[in-house]
């Protein structure tokens, strides 16, 4: 005697509200110029950050869609002084200040017995960033040229009180922040050609109780690229780019990708 089993499968269809985002972003600057050589300049930006799909509409059994998510929004002040001697060198320092409202959070929401109840991307941190940038530039020849800058940075993020949640209010360094990065590189230009190779280090990015190396810190790095760029015309170039070209290993949340190769072809029209 058989037996026939018959199974029947239903997916979960979740529909959610449409929702859209409104949002002006203005820039003002102002420049003087002391010398000929030498210029100071202020500015003030506006700009926002739209939540990816992931966030707004992830849905399964125990995290919530949050249609309502709304884009992270940053004010951005700068001042600088710009130097140059003569046509092949030139510097450029500045400090920069950038506030952040509605920054999202990965919010766990608990029942009343202390049990997970539901989890949801929420806006509900803020956070201030400050630091100093300084770039060189210099023409070697007039095919060759290279370029370096640093950027020193920390900022503070402050923690809204959510009752019943893993969201609680205090205020601390944010981590996932690098203190230090470093970039410079080297770029030749002939005719159509075009070449650069460029080096960028990386501080880590890691809490004070935290160990080196451990899921959800990142490492230190330093990694090589090398691009080209070839112009058929205005309107058409080929670009070809190797990342991370030593294939170095580090952690940055989750293992690197290790060498990349690329190609593309550039249409302007």
């Amino acid at each position: 005697m058989g037996y026939l089993y018959r199974t029947s499968y239903r997916p979960i269809q979740k529909i959610h509200g449409e929702g859209s985002y409104t949002e002006w972003s203005p820039k003002l600057a102002i420049e003087h110029y002391v010398t000929d050589s030498l210029n100071v300049y202020a500015s003030y930006g506006h700009s926002f950050n739209p939540p990816p799909l992931s966030q707004v509409y992830r849905y399964s059994d125990v995290v919530r869609a949050n249609p309502n998510l709304n884009p992270e929004r940053s004010d951005t002040f700068e001042v600088g002084m710009k130097k140059e001697w003569g046509t092949k060198t030139a510097l450029n320092l500045s400090a920069f200040y950038v506030k952040t409202k509605d920054k999202v959070k990965y919010v766990t929401h608990y029942d009343n017995n202390g049990d997970v109840d539901y989890k949801m991307y929420e806006n509900v941190d803020q956070e201030t960033r400050r630091g100093i940038e300084l770039e060189l530039r210099h023409q070697l020849s007039s095919k060759w040229s290279v370029f370096g800058n640093y950027t020193w940075q920390m900022g503070r993020i402050k923690h809204k009180d959510l009752p019943n949640t893993n969201a609680s209010g205090y205020e601390e360094i944010n981590y996932d922040i690098p203190k230090h990065i470093f970039h410079a590189g080297l770029e030749y230009t002939n005719g159509k050609w075009n070449a650069l190779w460029d080096a960028q280090y990386v501080s880590r990015r890691q809490s004070v109780d935290d160990i080196t190396g451990q899921y959800g810190s990142s490492d230190s790095y330093f990694i090589s690229n090398v691009a080209m760029n070839y112009k058929f015309s205005k309107e058409a170039t080929l670009q070809l780019g190797i990342q991370n070209v030593f294939n170095r290993v580090f952690f940055d949340d989750e293992a690197t990708a290790g060498r990349t190769y690329s190609a593309s072809m550039k249409f302007k029209f």
